[in-house]
């Protein structure tokens, strides 16, 4: 993945997660994991019922990138 599809892929994920003003974040998980993982992630959080989310998906997905991304 060059730089601009590891740019457009960030963005993607941040305004998935309407979290655009972390964008900078999502650029380096981008940068540092595969998209395969990232997109997987990206999937279960948006797949989980709002209630059942504490603070936000932002910061579920956040959780389990660092969580299940200390294990790779």
């Amino acid at each position: 993945m060059n730089e601009q599809e590891k740019k457009a892929f960030a963005y993607e994920i941040a305004s998935t997660l309407q979290d655009t003003k972390s964008l900078g974040v999502h650029e380096y998980i981008v940068a540092k994991y595969s998209e395969e993982f990232l997109r997987e992630i990206l999937e279960l959080v948006m797949h989980t019922p709002k209630e059942n989310i504490k603070r936000s998906r932002a910061a579920y997905y956040m959780h389990l990138v660092k969580f299940r991304g200390s294990s790779l």
